[in-house]
């Protein structure tokens, strides 16, 4: 029998709740017990293995017991006091080479206004949160278990408005690339890389900034031998730069001899808006490259995957979604780049990149891109992966539809799943792939006090016109005041195992903590449980 155990301690309420197999023991405890628990050196607290709904018995996928608290770890990602209890967002992953994972993410507290911290964890292979070596004084917490880039600090002044993209160099040194607002600015954001030493050693702060007085916003860190690309986008421009890691900080300079003066800038044609009667009219957009992925393969080209934004504020776009191509060495690109494409009166939101070189198994005699977007449909939201040759730009037809629904009939629409996809992963290594694309995001719910249940699905690359599976865990069939979802995934080929992060919010929805959790190969799963081996 697989036994489950969840523990739901809530910010600002009364109640402390154990669920065992199938009975319910509750205790009541005061506020102050309450907070006391959630705060006293016992972070990892929350076990959130839930009731997994699968979709199809058949799924080859369970959660990992062998992680953190039964496959779970919860964290807040600050220790402050319980009387300001922080949210969580912006969470982004990256795999090391002895099986530990670097979360970084966002934490948010409320003070007199918003305050964000830039924070990095590193959890164990089994889960447990490891502490820094040797960490920068004002850059960590007192047990350094974590790295803190805290508001207002100098001489940064640092106002980070999300995390987009963390990277684990080849020699151990830590790159998170995040959005921040431009000093002296209340709107406008600069791209911005964040570098820590393996031991946890604060290095500071690299601007990114491709064009002035406008957003600039990260997309992408790229790692190639002793460079590293950063990609980023800007109004109408997407943005390649090379950096060198000069031994022994590993801290990037631009390479100014590559491309101009160590950037390659691309601007993308406009888009077009269909107005019923008229036909397609031609609108103002701006671009927003939201994902990057390098082939490994010669020539060992950089692609860079975005959307279009309709700056008229119109619902959708005539080539919503973008690949550009850019070669590492020179710059330059295949003149079958960039592509477009996307539906007439959808919103196409990419969220996932990753690319199947023809050397890799399972065999293939073209190299492929995977391209995953969420988009709106007439009832609700649903996601999508497009296949793409990446050799000849062309591009493959829209599959793997899931969630939302055709039909916007009121009554049959609340029966409809909105599913809102945010990462996607190939687990490779340079002779082999994984069949399947993993692929993570939120399932939105109808049931009272839960808005989301992190859902993980699993694409069969070798029949593209098969039904995607889908599978979603939530706190025992949402009868607890919390939600969750997933925000980024990364893979382990050797072991085959899937870890994920994103947030759990509580019930009042001032509080969020960092959640992560780790599924494994496994065909054995019966009805409304997992059998754990």
């Amino acid at each position: 029998m697989f036994l489950r155990e969840i523990v739901c301690c809530l910010y600002g309420r009364h109640s402390y709740r154990v669920l065992h197999a199938n009975r319910e023991l509750k205790q009541e405890l005061t506020k102050m017990q309450i907070q006391s628990m959630c705060w006293a050196g016992v972070i990892l607290m929350l076990a959130m293995i839930g009731r997994a709904q699968a979709i199809d018995v058949n799924e080859p996928y369970a959660v990992d017991a062998t992680f953190g608290n039964n496959g779970v770890v919860l964290d807040p990602l600050v220790n402050l006091a319980p009387s300001v209890p922080p949210r969580a967002s912006g969470q982004r992953m990256a795999l090391d080479e002895d099986g530990s994972t670097i979360v970084a993410g966002m934490a948010t507290v409320n003070f007199f206004g918003d305050l964000n911290y830039l924070v990095v964890t590193r959890y164990s292979a089994s889960g447990q949160r490891l502490t820094w070596s040797n960490p920068t004084a004002g850059y960590t917490d007192e047990l350094h278990q974590y790295l803190l880039v805290q508001p207002a600090t100098q001489p940064e002044n640092l106002r980070i408005r999300d995390v987009r993209a963390v990277s684990i160099g080849s020699y151990g040194h830590i790159y998170v690339l995040i959005d921040a607002l431009e000093p002296g600015s209340s709107t406008r954001t600069d791209s911005l890389l964040v570098t820590f030493a393996p031991d946890g050693a604060y290095k500071g702060i690299v601007t990114n900034m491709a064009t002035p007085n406008a957003d600039d916003i990260g997309a992408a860190i790229i790692l190639l031998n002793d460079w590293m690309y950063l990609a980023s986008s800007s109004g109408t421009l997407v943005t390649l730069s090379r950096f060198t890691l000069p031994a022994p900080d590993r801290t990037p300079v631009l390479d100014t001899a590559w491309a101009t003066s160590g950037r390659e800038m691309r601007v993308l044609p406009g888009c077009k808006h269909y107005v019923g009667g008229l036909g397609e009219l031609p609108i103002n957009c701006l671009v927003r490259a939201e994902r990057g992925v390098i082939s490994y393969n010669a020539p060992t080209p950089i692609y860079i995957a975005g959307e279009f934004i309709n700056e008229q504020g119109l619902s959708g776009t005539q080539g919503d979604l973008f690949i550009m191509h850019f070669d590492p060495y020179t710059g330059s690109s295949d003149p079958h780049y960039p592509v477009k494409d996307g539906y007439i009166g959808t919103d196409d939101n990419v969220r996932g990149l990753a690319f199947r070189s023809k050397l890799r198994n399972p065999q293939g005699d073209e190299n492929r891109l995977y391209v995953l977007n969420t988009f709106a449909r007439p009832c609700r939201n649903g996601f999508s992966v497009f296949q793409f040759n990446a050799d000849t730009g062309s591009i493959g037809t829209r599959t793997f539809v899931k969630g939302g629904g055709s039909n916007a009939d009121p009554a049959a629409c609340s029966q409809t799943t909105s599913m809102e996809a945010t990462d996607m992963i190939l687990a490779q290594d340079y002779v082999a792939a994984d069949r399947y694309l993993a692929i993570v995001g939120s399932q939105y719910t109808s049931e009272p006090f839960t808005g989301r249940n992190g859902f993980l699905a699993l694409a069969d690359t070798e029949h593209m016109n098969w039904t995607v599976q889908s599978q979603e865990f939530t706190h025992t069939g949402g009868q607890y005041p919390d939600d969750a979802g997933f925000q980024a995934i990364v893979g382990d080929f050797a072991t085959r195992r899937y870890t994920v992060t994103g947030t759990q919010s509580n019930y009042d929805g001032d509080a969020s903590s960092a959640l992560s959790m780790r599924m494994r190969s496994d065909h054995h799963i019966f009805g409304d449980g997992f059998e754990v081996q």
